[in-house]
């Protein structure tokens, strides 16, 4: 949502998506920011043309992500890791998609959010952070 809509952090989530060799996401990010646009548009938070200006930068920037399948092993890991730190659904399904991705990445990998109990439950399992506090 920080690259797409001007928020208190956008210039931090900027600067990483800048500097990243790549990008990699979960499919249901896209899902989530639409989500959130919508409840924007309802709770009038937003007005009607920044959320179709957020809408198109979204579908701008889509194509540049490169996307974990959310298979069942992601899945049933994604269960796992909710079990173990008492974790929202996509939460886990954020975390384990970085698991999934960091197995067969040559490089270390950075799990970036901004979300507390999401950087716990991530933090735990072993992933690096970005931004390293909140």
């Amino acid at each position: 949502m920080k690259l797409v809509v001007a928020e208190a952090e956008s210039a931090e989530a900027q600067a990483a998506s800048d500097a990243a060799d790549s990008l990699v996401t979960s499919p249901i990010v896209y899902a989530e920011v639409r989500a959130a646009l919508a409840r924007s548009r309802v709770q009038r938070r937003m007005q009607p043309s920044e959320i179709d200006h957020a809408r198109r930068e979204l579908d701008a920037r889509w194509m540049h992500f490169a996307k974990v399948a959310l298979d069942d092993q992601v899945v049933l890991h994604a269960g796992d890791v909710a079990d173990r730190h008492a974790l929202r659904a996509l939460d886990a399904l954020h975390i384990a998609s970085a698991l999934a991705f960091a197995e067969g990445a040559a490089d270390a990998i950075t799990f970036v959010s901004w979300d507390r109990r999401q950087r716990l439950g991530a933090a735990a399992e072993g992933l690096a952070l970005l931004p390293e506090t909140i």
